[in-house]
């Protein structure tokens, strides 16, 4: 989701998203076992990893931490967006 977000084609992303919540795969923090505030070094420290493996550096614009968090969080709101909107029953079936 950050990924498609970096992208940004906001259509394809909000599309695959609610793929996502209807299929009952996570789509925000909460079905990761993660909270924003509490686990933000951890996501800070996921986020610089990423960037220092060297995988990001294929893609045709630059990806730093901060804009890989930038999206991240994109993601979560946008995740809870569409799992209020489309509604978590898909999730909850799959994770009971």
């Amino acid at each position: 989701m950050a990924h498609l977000i970096l992208e940004g084609n906001k259509a394809e992303t909000e599309r695959v998203v609610k793929f996502l919540a209807k299929v009952g795969l996570p789509v925000h923090l909460g079905q990761l076992s993660l909270d924003q505030s509490a686990d933000a070094g951890l996501i800070d420290d996921a986020m610089q990893a990423s960037v220092d493996s060297g995988l990001t550096g294929s893609e045709p614009f630059e990806v730093t931490a901060a804009r890989l968090r930038k999206a991240f969080d994109a993601a979560h709101r946008l995740g809870l967006d569409v799992a209020a909107a489309v509604g978590d029953e898909a999730y909850r079936a799959l994770h009971s």
